[in-house]
């Protein structure tokens, strides 16, 4: 037995065993067609249903594929806490690759740190001047160009030099 297990409440299962085989994005879709107009997101008064957020990751997975996103390859995420942050790691995980979340107020040199030790291929941020600058001050990884923001966040690619 784990020690920490003593310290649980007498009514809370020691596992969830056993565990359901679904993924977030399958609750998601579940969520989307059973209850699409029920709220899954909050923000600053603002509401976001199942159906919207569903379809805004679908159009975002479809944007990072059409950029030349592969499964397995890295995206940054630097996002606040926002409705954009869900729409584009759903988006992420939907096109196969892998979410890559950093904190948007790193310094250029976390910034540059966290993404030559993730090997990050794409970035997606609210605010891409700040990114730019710094990926251009990064010599292994040169701009490819920037693609479509279909669900507000830009699309920054960038890849290691040849």
């Amino acid at each position: 037995m784990h020690a920490w297990l003593a310290h649980y409440d007498s009514d809370v299962r020691p596992s969830l065993a056993p565990y359901p085989n679904a993924t977030l994005l399958d609750y998601l879709s579940q969520l989307a067609r059973e209850h699409g107009s029920k709220t899954a997101l909050l923000f600053k008064g603002a509401s976001v249903s199942y159906r919207r957020l569903e379809a805004e990751s679908n159009a975002f997975a479809a944007a990072l594929v059409a950029e030349g996103v592969k499964p397995g390859d890295r995206v940054a995420l630097v996002l606040p806490n926002c409705p954009q942050f869900f729409v584009a790691e759903f988006g992420v995980w939907k096109a196969g690759a892998i979410v890559v979340p950093l904190n948007p107020t790193y310094s250029e040199r976390e910034m540059l740190e966290a993404l030559d030790a993730m090997r990050v291929e794409v970035v997606v941020t609210l605010t891409p001047e700040l990114v730019l600058l710094t990926l251009v001050t990064l010599p292994d990884y040169p701009l490819a160009g920037r693609g479509p923001a279909s669900c507000r966040p830009a699309l920054v690619i960038i890849s290691p030099a040849a």
